[in-house]
């Protein structure tokens, strides 16, 4: 296999994350959380780092993807591919505030939206490739995120 699919699939897996036997995707999120707590902790997670930290991973994990998808022999969304949970969770707490608070909110309201997809979320993740990896981690991600922006509004 190649450096740059090797690389690929690593970064897609998070490190092999995405092979641990028991509810992978969560256990992405949980780390992803742990992860956006240090960098806010030093002072790394502002509103318009906690953007460019999207996008960057957005950028970062759909290139991983497209490179890794086909060893996993298709287009559909192999549970070992995890970094679509890292985006997600960047997408919940774009623009917010991070305390212990707020990062169990937002993790338990990116878990609820990726796990049951309400609002046509389920739709997204019938995309091919990706793009469909990716979209509907994302649209849970906003969901979650408008909430967590009401939350804070409303409570402050």
């Amino acid at each position: 296999m190649s450096c740059m699919r090797t690389l690929s699939l690593q970064i897609a897996m998070l490190a092999g994350l995405g092979r641990v036997a028991y509810a992978p995707g969560t256990c992405a999120s949980a780390i992803t959380a742990l992860l956006i707590l240090f960098l806010s902790s030093i002072g790394m997670w502002s509103w318009l780092s906690s953007i460019m930290i999207l996008f960057a991973a957005l950028v970062a994990a759909w290139a991983a993807i497209v490179v890794a998808l086909p060893l996993f022999g298709g287009d559909e969304d192999p549970s070992a591919i995890v970094i679509d949970e890292l985006v997600g969770m960047c997408t919940t707490f774009a623009g917010v505030a991070i305390s212990w608070h707020t990062l169990l909110i937002g993790f338990l309201l990116f878990r609820f939206f990726d796990i049951c997809k309400p609002l046509g979320i389920r739709r997204l993740e019938r995309m091919r490739g990706a793009v469909g990896i990716l979209a509907d981690d994302v649209a849970a991600g906003l969901c979650a995120n408008v909430l967590m922006h009401a939350f804070m509004w409303f409570l402050a």
